[in-house]
């Protein structure tokens, strides 16, 4: 599918090769009639023909590229929408990582591997030329560049597991930094000690890889530069003897360097751009098989969508995480203002039973249905449009508070007032802050967050609610006030609420209750919990 969206204008290209005879049929031009015409208007004549079209030349190179390159937005744009959803369906580690490798690798593979055809078509024209111009004295040329071909192909393919490894380690480095960026202000606390230890590791393995690689790279280099010197004695040898059996005179000779040195160049290119072509597509098809092998429940872009939720069923619900049983068979229905908690201490499998009814995580059996419609079965635009999930790890993106309400949908100056009046009374709103300063540079508490990411998933008035221990950072009076608020304003829609506050309760219409009555030994004296539900109410 990456080689069908390769851009076709770049293509276009082959059939400006035949351009590339014209600085040696030029020189071969001067040097045997016009440095001997007695005419400056000859020469300037001549001169000028071929400076037309040069300039013909680059016009139409500049047009195949901006049709190649607007090619190549288009495909981005298609691109960055598919990874969009990946991420979203994506439980891959470092799946950010994974999307910027095939970003990065499909751009340089739609611009190069049209670019193979090109530098192998002047290959073979070049070669064409030199035959045409010496005879079969350009034979011993033939062989060697045969020869350059195969050391070419072995010498850069040998470098292909190394540069694989360099660039696996390096992503890897890349991603512990990351991940040590989101714990900067923990760092402080932490005996240095150890997590140096972890980053010098991976940077040690980082830099042994790129000695490696660059010594292949070094070798690469050295090939080239000798090939520079080799391909121009075994021309000149070729040259003289066609000189001196008259297949060749003296004036063409400079033309024949000229074109020795294209098809070098070329050569070394195409031989290039196919082994960068092979490894951005091991990148490429690499990144997406780990970026896929493990989804989340496939939700359908074409699924149902429902007018409105009348009835949440559950029918016969069990969880399981490697081959513990965490959920026993559960069934209760909810209805348009019901308040469901879902309440039990740490470990209980609250959190599981969420992502179980909102269609989180796909490891349970039985059903859950909305009107019922099995909720795998209803559309994307529906779920993203009617129900809300919010959970203790909710977070802010990398950004301007600007820019998370707009992830949201809240746009409206007015709107973004209300929601941060009501959130943080003590921040003061104004265009640095709300535009300018990332979220993180802000002076706002666990709490006021938490309350800002509540509103944000609150803000489309959802059909139904899951919230996961979303009010950890507040207080208990601050949490039944929001709570309180929460349920006065969303009367007619379905809450499911995850909490282990058992101080909360008094807000439920309905409650789940999960416990460790019942236990079960296992191997190595390990106990695990299989809960036991109650449904009350």
């Amino acid at each position: 599918a990456i080689k069908k969206m390769t851009p076709g204008a770049s293509y276009f290209a082959l059939g400006l090769i035949f351009f590339a005879l014209m600085t040696p049929l030029y020189s071969n031009l001067f040097n045997t009639r016009l440095i001997y015409s007695d005419s400056y208007h000859s020469v300037f004549f001549v001169t000028g023909i071929f400076i037309i079209f040069v300039i013909f030349e680059l016009i139409l190179k500049s047009i195949i590229y901006d049709k190649a390159s607007s090619q190549i937005k288009s495909n981005n744009i298609k691109c960055n929408a598919f990874f969009l959803y990946a991420l979203k369906i994506s439980n891959c580690r470092n799946a950010a990582v994974k999307i910027r490798t095939i970003e990065s690798s499909v751009a340089s593979f739609w611009e190069s591997y049209p670019l193979i055809s090109v530098d192998f078509s002047l290959t073979f024209l070049f070669i064409i030329c030199l035959f045409v111009m010496m005879g079969g004295y350009a034979f011993p040329l033939f062989i060697y560049y045969i020869a350059l071909a195969f050391l070419c192909v072995h010498i850069r393919f040998s470098a292909y597991k190394k540069t694989l490894q360099t660039n696996s380690v390096s992503y890897e480095k890349m991603s512990t930094l990351i991940s040590l960026e989101e714990k900067r202000k923990e760092l402080k606390f932490l005996r240095s000690t150890f997590f140096e230890k972890l980053l010098m590791d991976k940077t040690n393995r980082d830099e042994y890889t790129k000695m490696e690689m660059n010594i292949e790279n070094h070798h690469w280099a050295e090939m080239i530069k000798a090939n520079s010197f080799v391909s121009m004695i075994v021309m000149f040898i070729s040259s003289y003897f066609a000189v001196v059996n008259g297949s060749l005179t003296t004036a063409s000779i400079i033309a024949i360097m000229i074109i020795n040195s294209r098809l070098s160049g070329a050569l070394v290119g195409g031989v290039n751009k196919l082994y960068l072509s092979r490894l951005h597509s091991f990148h490429i098809m690499n990144s997406l098989s780990e970026l896929l092998k493990d989804k989340d429940t496939f939700v359908s872009h074409s699924g149902i969508y429902i007018s409105r939720i009348q009835q949440l069923s559950v029918e016969k619900l069990s969880i399981s995480f490697a081959e513990r049983k965490l959920i026993e068979p559960l069934s209760f229905t909810a209805v348009p203002g019901d308040f469901i908690g879902i309440v039990g201490a740490s470990g209980a499998g609250k959190s599981s039973l969420i992502k179980a009814l909102s269609n989180s995580i796909n490891c349970y059996t039985g059903s859950v249905k909305l009107n019922n419609v099995d909720i795998t079965h209803i559309s994307e635009e529906y779920i993203q449009s009617c129900i809300a999930y919010h959970s203790t790890n909710s977070s802010f993106i990398k950004g301007s508070l600007r820019e998370n309400f707009m992830i949201y949908g809240v746009v409206d100056d007015s709107d973004i007032i209300e929601i941060l009046t009501l959130c943080c009374r003590n921040l003061i709103l104004s265009k640095e802050n709300v535009d300018e300063k990332f979220v993180d540079e802000l002076n706002l508490s666990n709490g006021e967050k938490q309350k800002i990411l509540l509103c944000l998933a609150l803000f489309k008035k959802p059909e139904m609610v899951f919230l996961d221990e979303s009010t950890s950072y507040l207080s208990t009076a601050d949490a039944l006030d929001f709570l309180e608020r929460i349920k006065h304003l969303y009367s007619d829609s379905i809450v499911i609420f995850a909490t282990h506050d058992i101080s909360l309760q008094r807000l439920f219409t309905r409650k789940i209750e999960l416990s460790h009555e019942h236990l079960r030994t296992v191997s190595c004296n390990t106990t695990i919990s299989i809960p036991k539900m109650k449904l009350n109410g």
